[in-house]
């Protein structure tokens, strides 16, 4: 039994979401195989406030990368340690630790809080307008009084010799 149930396990690790089919199984071992699925999957639910913030989760015993955006239910996870990434433009990103457990459902609530702009970026659209045009304008005030400028001509081309 011990060496089924390591392979049963081996055979869920490759691929966690694919279903047996029960008529190709002898019936013990297909209840084997719900019981090592049950033991050995858990499942987790993860929202964020504000949503569609990408979802980064890291399974961190065996190097595997999974990638959602919020919300999401993610079913038939390998029972263990994961490490999540919340992000989103225009907010703090937000990191989690959880332990996916056997037959389980964990839900989680990121609530992301916006980024603080500096006033410098936050205004300087306006306030770049503001300067450029005023320089504009005093420009357009003190340039009165100048001479105006040469304006540039092309020189006459030379003439032509002609035929004696």
């Amino acid at each position: 039994k011990e060496m089924i149930f390591t392979d049963f396990v081996k055979a869920i690790e490759v691929n966690p979401k694919m279903e047996v089919d029960y008529r190709r199984l002898p019936p013990d071992l297909y209840e084997q195989y719900l019981n090592v699925r049950v033991q050995v999957l858990g499942h987790l639910v993860i929202n964020s406030q504000p949503p569609s913030a990408s979802l980064l989760l890291f399974e961190q015993n065996r190097s595997k990368i999974i990638r959602h955006y919020t919300p999401v239910e993610v079913r038939d996870l390998m029972v263990g340690n994961y490490e999540i990434v919340i992000t989103k433009d225009g907010f703090v990103p937000q990191t989690a630790e959880i332990q996916v457990r056997p037959n389980k459902t964990d839900t989680l609530e990121f609530v992301l809080e916006e980024k603080e702009v500096s006033l410098v970026k936050k205004y300087w659209p306006w306030a770049g307008g503001f300067v450029v045009t005023t320089a504009l304008v005093l420009s357009q005030i003190f340039d009165k009084d100048a001479e105006e400028p040469e304006k540039n001509t092309l020189p006459e081309p030379p003439t032509r010799p002609t035929k004696p």
